[in-house]
């Protein structure tokens, strides 16, 4: 009896780490804690639509069934500190990519401080008045903003590297700094991007996990979310948020705002008939502004929604919004199997390689699913260029193990 306990006990320990490796376990567990917080009505949005209540309901359904499903396959899977000997990034390759984030941070700031008046102009804002420069933002485009794209998956991989032993501690003081670069450019997504992904990472590398560590590591990382957006919220004057029930502490009524808006919001476009355009301009967004670029293709459409009063005002609709607005109900339904299904099955095959660009993909999934209570980010190109620099680097890997004297080069020591 005690074996049959302790194997059950073992097995259930198993399980939690196979679903904190599975990108829908983070679906599941965002959408069902926000959508509950949503639908107690603590901000009183308009009624729930039944064509919304249909979609949310089954977006729940398939990150839940979809993780159950797929969590024994990354069970099985080995520590990526027990992988990864073979597979590390050169340092050399690290500094570079995080020289490169920096030039894209250097040249927003060259550009975004010529549009507001110069450099003086800028850093006084930035201490005194970061809503007005936040406000006039969406009007500044910059090279820079691509660029430093770079800088997050700098971060990534550094975090990666030093978890899996294969650099020294100090790397973190780099990546710190590339993180803090980050909050220039004043918003909120960005930096949970760059520190949810660098977490992961920080776990799945170390040595050891536990269900007990795992607990803690949530825990922390829970902790250490809200902590970052209530600290921006109040640097971007965003913490007090008008319109509301009244009844709520400021803190607590912006956090839930913010968490349930989007679901508020897709409703309101499902309920009242919304004509979909029939396109692919929103959920293949990067694509089209290439196309656009290039004279091949009309601009899409903004990715900054118009605002709805419901009575309160929002403007994200869950990541379901895109594609409705693209192709109605059947595309609703590939942008539910995309999230849950296709992205556990991605997810599986990059973690099997532990080469640091799959992980670093890898995390990317965890949070695009964890994040797409609130807003869409597979139509966003950090998504793109991350899942597409982890495919190049795998087919440059193939490319050259096939070569003995590259095999030589590759498993050489680069300790520093």
């Amino acid at each position: 009896m005690r074996d049959r306990t302790g194997a059950h006990a073992r097995d259930r320990s198993a399980l939690a780490l196979g679903l904190f490796r599975t990108p829908s376990a983070y679906g599941a567990v965002a959408w069902i804690a926000w959508f509950f917080a949503y639908e107690t009505r603590l901000i009183p949005w308009e009624p729930t639509s039944a064509e919304g209540y249909v979609a949310c309901l089954a977006t729940i359904v398939a990150f839940v069934v979809s993780a159950t499903l797929h969590a024994r396959s990354y069970v099985g899977l080995p520590e990526a500190s027990a992988t990864a000997s073979e597979r590390g990034v050169p340092p050399s390759f690290l500094a570079v990519l995080h020289l490169v984030g920096v030039l894209g941070l250097a040249i927003y700031l060259r550009d975004y401080a010529a549009a507001v008046g110069g450099i003086g102009v800028f850093f006084a804002l930035l201490a005194g008045a970061s809503d007005t420069l936040r406000g006039s933002a969406g009007n500044i485009t910059s090279p820079g903003i691509q660029i430093s794209y770079i800088g997050w998956l700098a971060v990534g991989l550094t975090t990666y590297e030093v978890a899996c032993g294969r650099r020294s501690r100090w790397w973190h003081g780099v990546s710190l700094l590339q993180a803090v670069g980050n909050l220039l450019f004043i918003d909120r997504t960005r930096p949970f991007s760059i520190l949810f992904t660098a977490a992961l990472l920080w776990i799945v590398g170390r040595p050891g996990l536990s269900p007990r560590r795992l607990a803690l590591s949530a825990l922390a990382m829970v902790a250490g979310g809200l902590a970052v957006y209530l600290s921006i919220a109040l640097w971007v004057g965003k913490l007090q948020f008008g319109g509301g029930s009244g009844s709520l502490p400021p803190v607590v009524e912006s956090v839930l705002s913010y968490g349930t808006g989007g679901f508020a919001y897709f409703s309101r476009i499902v309920g009242s008939g919304e004509a979909p355009a029939l396109t692919l301009e929103r959920t293949l967004y990067p694509l089209f502004k290439a196309l656009s670029a290039l004279d091949l293709a009309a601009p899409p459409p903004n990715q900054v929604n118009e605002f709805y009063f419901m009575p309160i005002p929002t403007n994200v609709g869950t990541f379901l919004e895109p594609f409705y607005r693209d192709g109605g109900w059947p595309f609703v339904v590939v942008g539910i199997v995309l999230h849950s299904v296709l992205f556990d099955q991605i997810g599986l095959r990059l973690l099997r390689t532990a080469e640091p660009f799959a992980m670093y993909a890898w995390s990317t999934l965890c949070f695009t699913n964890a994040i797409g209570f609130f807003t869409p980010k597979i139509n966003n190109l950090p998504v793109w260029l991350f899942l597409g620099a982890a495919a190049a680097a795998l087919v440059l890997r193939d490319l050259m193990r096939r070569s003995p004297r590259a095999v030589a080069l590759l498993t050489a020591d680069r300790s520093t």
